[in-house]
């Protein structure tokens, strides 16, 4: 069975804001076409998984989890924000949301329909609440922050989602079949987190830059890479 990524989660708080009608509206004014994958074929095959590929796909679970909650969390902060002012700059951040928020939404419906409930981390809630917090916290900070935080997580994305592919290249535990979607799925994966990356490199570049944000890119790069460890086996 192959299903539409169009269908989404509804993990917000604020459910009514991230309804499955405004994801599609989004996605069709973005003009960006709908990807489907055989998801069924890749879960049926678990019992042959390599032991990296269950404890990356645990990982990758948790890490769409909190970046939709990311995102989630800076609506937040701009629905507040919005009730004193909202900037040119924050309007821009507003729609920039709007636009990869459901691409976000999308690789957590394959993730999950991808795998067994059994494989994911038993800190999924946990990711939840710091991918909230992390996107609202930089909401309020204002959209310099926000892009500088996207870019550093979608960064470490990249990379996350490369090695991933590179191991599977590499791998002869599933069919030839097996193999082919999920590297499809891994590739698209990647390859809109690539584009996330380059659009808040590009929002970024718009503004000053100041002495501390090594300092941010730091934190929050060691955040997401031990974030994606303790995934994998806890």
């Amino acid at each position: 069975m192959y299903h539409n990524t169009r269908t989404v989660l509804k993990l917000s708080i604020f459910p009514f804001r991230h309804n499955k009608m405004l994801s599609e509206a989004r996605r069709m004014s973005s003009g960006s076409t709908p990807k489907t994958f055989n998801l069924d074929l890749i879960k049926n095959a678990y019992p042959r998984w390599p032991d990296w590929m269950k404890k990356e796909m645990a990982s990758n679970h948790a890490g769409e989890v909190g970046a939709v909650n990311i995102y989630r969390g800076a609506n937040t902060a701009l629905w507040m924000r919005s009730f004193i002012f909202l900037s040119p700059a924050e309007m821009e951040l507003k729609k920039f949301c709007a636009r990869h928020l459901p691409a976000e939404e999308d690789h957590l419906r394959w993730i999950l329909g991808a795998m067994p409930s059994s494989n994911s981390s038993w800190l999924i809630p946990l990711w939840h609440l710091s991918g909230r917090l992390l996107g609202f916290v930089a909401g309020i900070c204002g959209p310099r922050i926000f892009y500088v935080v996207t870019e550093t997580v979608e960064t470490f994305v990249e990379k996350h989602y490369n090695h991933q592919i590179k191991l599977l290249e590499d791998d002869n535990d599933l069919t030839p079949e097996e193999r082919q979607e999920t590297h499809e799925l891994l590739t698209a994966a990647c390859a809109d987190e690539v584009h996330h990356k380059e659009e808040a490199a590009g929002f970024a570049s718009h503004f000053q830059p100041r002495f501390y944000d090594p300092v941010i890119r730091a934190i929050v790069d060691i955040g997401s890479s031990s974030a994606a460890s303790a995934a994998k086996y806890i």
